[in-house]
């Protein structure tokens, strides 16, 4: 009993992982397209690309770090892994990209806690 708790611990903890990287990334992503690149083409500043763009690279960078853990853990399969890398190049994928992490969740029949 207590192996199964301590598994579904470490799912939870994987997931939760997953769905905090992938809205960091999300956000960095909207900051660089809908912020940095217009402060670059209307006022000429390119460093707010620079920095911002050096920002989403770091965190898609762990993001993939993380999808690769949790393919590992929680076998993600090869379609929702390739659907969830195309979503963290779309803007405001991230909000999708959580609703098929936790369909996934339910469908696996994991004990999925959200966080409060």
């Amino acid at each position: 009993m207590e192996q199964i708790e301590n598994k579904e611990i470490v799912y939870n903890y994987h997931i939760h992982k997953l769905i905090r990287v992938s809205v960091l990334e999300g956000i960095s992503l909207i900051i660089l397209f809908f912020v940095a690149m217009p402060i670059k083409y209307f006022l000429g500043e390119p460093i707010a690309v620079k920095i911002a763009g050096s920002i989403h690279g770091i965190l898609w960078l762990i993001f993939l770090y993380v999808l690769y853990q949790n393919r590992n853990i929680n076998q993600f399969d090869n379609s929702l892994s390739l659907k969830l890398i195309v979503l963290s190049v779309v803007p405001f994928g991230f909000i999708y990209m959580e609703k098929l992490i936790r369909e996934f969740v339910q469908v696996q029949n994991l004990n999925f806690q959200p966080k409060k």
